[in-house]
């Protein structure tokens, strides 16, 4: 990781979550960010895999044959995926809704992603994050994923349960 400096007094620069301001930690001068160049393309031969959970994450081919790609995703995971799961990197940016793993803790939010390098995660609570690939889940709209039987369970199973409560309740009576 690159660690800003000050130029007028070299000491370490605190970005703020946009990414776009940077604060000197001594003399509280607040900086326009000017980002390192970026790579050609850092995203060299890596695409969005779907994953038994319904969610598309980023990864790369390992091995592949007619219809299956063995999938080395970003977190380190390893799964064989049929062909038609599999979507380029830009077909993804454009067909996927986005949830970002908001500052690495394991939860994800929704979002929009903007930009390529840097990636910013712009949440729909109207937080900022700027965010590494390996951060990012994806879902075509219409497909189910965990999440959505998630909240199943928990928001319908009790409404279910409550009618037949009812149900049962009158027919005992």
């Amino acid at each position: 990781m690159t660690v800003l400096k000050c130029e007028m007094c070299s000491a370490n620069l605190n970005v703020d979550v946009a990414g776009q301001f940077a604060t000197c930690e001594f003399c509280g001068a607040i900086k326009m960010l000017t980002l390192p160049k970026a790579e050609e393309n850092p995203h060299e031969g890596v695409f969005f895999a779907r994953w038994k959970n319904g969610y598309y994450y980023p990864g790369t081919a390992v091995q592949a044959t007619d219809t299956y790609t063995t999938v080395l995703f970003l977190d380190g995971c390893t799964l064989n995926v049929p062909k038609e799961q599999i979507l380029e990197l830009e077909e993804g940016f454009r067909t996927l809704r986005f949830e970002g793993n908001w500052k690495n803790d394991g939860l994800f939010y929704k979002g929009v992603v903007s930009g390529r390098n840097p990636m910013v995660m712009n949440y729909n609570d109207g937080d900022v994050e700027v965010v590494q690939l390996v951060q990012l889940r994806g879902a075509k709209p219409g497909e189910a994923t965990s999440h959505d039987f998630l909240w199943l369970v928990y928001v319908a199973g009790p409404i279910v349960m409550i009618v037949l409560a009812v149900v049962f309740w009158g027919w005992l009576v």
